[in-house]
């Protein structure tokens, strides 16, 4: 097993940050409002089954014509997720597609096995790796 073996793959939506700064800059020099379309760029991202899911959302890209069309149709095209350790990530799936990859990402972990012990057992074990 690798260690990248139990990560969950998925598309995620982020701005170009660098070139926003350049935008508002060229903007700003010339008086005008900034616009709502914001440049962004797809990639694939991995994080560590140690992750949970906090919450999830539907959401749009981060542009105008995306609005536009969640206003009208009422389908969102991506869905904000926040993990508990990674943080907040705009997926490039639509919700129901998220839920069903990530329930399938979670059956497809190694299962923990629980092993009860009593008190005598649970003793035994502490003293066996005290040495």
């Amino acid at each position: 097993m690798t260690y990248f073996e139990n990560f969950f793959r998925f598309p995620s939506v982020e701005a170009d940050m660098e070139n926003e700064w350049v935008k508002k800059a060229s903007a700003e020099s010339m008086s005008k409002e900034q616009e709502f379309n914001v440049d962004y760029v797809i990639s694939m991202t991995e994080i560590s089954s140690d992750n949970e899911v906090m919450s999830i959302s539907e959401g749009w890209y981060p542009n105008e014509y995306s609005f536009n069309d969640v206003k009208q149709t009422h389908k969102f095209p991506c869905t904000r997720v926040n993990f508990s350790i990674e943080g907040d990530f705009l997926v490039n799936w639509p919700l129901k597609e998220f839920k069903v990859k990530w329930q399938k990402f979670q059956d497809s972990l190694p299962q923990l096995e629980v092993i009860e012990l009593n008190e005598e057992e649970a003793k035994d074990l502490i003293n066996k790796y005290k040495k």
